[in-house]
């Protein structure tokens, strides 16, 4: 009787442990490619802050000149911009 309970359950343990041994493979290719997944997003957050950092360096030397127009408006009530003119105008003359 005992050999035929072992022959019942035992003759699928091959297969059994087949089973578990690709189920733990899967399991670490599917840890693996979360952790290269969340790399790849984190690559590309890194990637979007640089570029806006880029973008907003660009724009500040334009503010700081519209900045300087805006003071000179306020301060001086006018544009300076014929004296910058008229100063090449002498040089050249």
């Amino acid at each position: 009787m005992a050999e035929g309970v072992e022959d019942i359950f035992g003759y699928n343990r091959g297969n059994f442990m087949f089973d578990q041994k690709l189920r733990q493979w899967r399991e670490y290719q599917e840890q693996n490619m979360r952790v290269k997944q969340f790399m790849l997003y984190r690559e590309d957050m890194r990637d979007l802050t640089e570029l806006t950092i880029s973008k907003m360096d660009s724009y500040l030397m334009i503010a700081v000149l519209e900045l300087g127009c805006c003071l000179d408006l306020l301060v001086h009530g006018v544009l300076h911009i014929h004296s910058v003119q008229s100063a090449s105008d002498r040089v050249t003359a």
